[in-house]
């Protein structure tokens, strides 16, 4: 799998100033103006939910199309999407117990873990790519999908020790040392295999 290169410098840079100003409504909007205390039907808040849309699509489609990655987009979208409604909408109340918030948090913790895979795995996939010398280890896409993976699992175990008043810094670095002997034990079983 090649990624393509740019051929449209201009377009590419509208674009991206298209994408800036949907994520600085969301921001402006959301988070700033705090359209989440008015109702549903609110004009503020029915604009927040059209750019909580168009910001990861205008972001995340091009990066997927750059890597003949099309599903990458719509995860990109859906997840940023479940994320921003959670954290602006539906956030947790923090008056309840975990278990009264257990569906807002699961529903948190799905758009977390999306929105980290997203923005993850083109990281991991440009990381490869540049360490790599072998043509079949730069363009390997089940490492950068199983990098990804493992990094947000980390985290949402993070969140989730937290939230369950359990994380101390003896289960974070043993988490992180479990992830990364599996990551080390694949990628030399690969140097094996080839």
């Amino acid at each position: 799998m090649a990624t393509r290169a740019i051929k449209n410098k201009g377009a590419m840079a509208l674009l991206s100033a298209f994408a800036g100003l949907a994520w600085a409504g969301v921001i402006g909007f959301g988070v700033i103006y705090n359209v989440g205390v008015y109702g549903f039907w609110f004009p503020g808040r029915l604009l927040v939910y059209v750019l909580l849309l168009a910001a990861p699509a205008l972001t995340f489609m091009p990066i997927g199309r750059m890597l003949n990655a099309s599903w990458y987009g719509w995860l990109a979208v859906t997840g940023w999407f479940i994320f921003g409604f959670m954290l602006l909408f539906a956030a947790p109340n923090s008056t309840q117990n975990w278990q009264e918030n257990l569906p807002s948090m699961l529903i948190f913790l799905l758009g977390l873990l999306l929105v980290i895979y997203s923005v993850s795995w083109p990281a991991f996939y440009l990381l490869g790519f540049r360490i790599y010398k072998t043509r079949v280890a730069r363009y390997n896409m089940l490492r950068p999908h199983r990098e990804a993976a493992f990094l947000s699992i980390y985290v949402i175990s993070i969140f989730t020790m937290g939230a369950l008043r359990l994380l101390n810094s003896t289960f974070i670095f043993a988490l992180f040392l479990i992830f990364l002997a599996i990551e080390l034990l694949i990628l030399s079983r690969g140097k094996q295999n080839s």
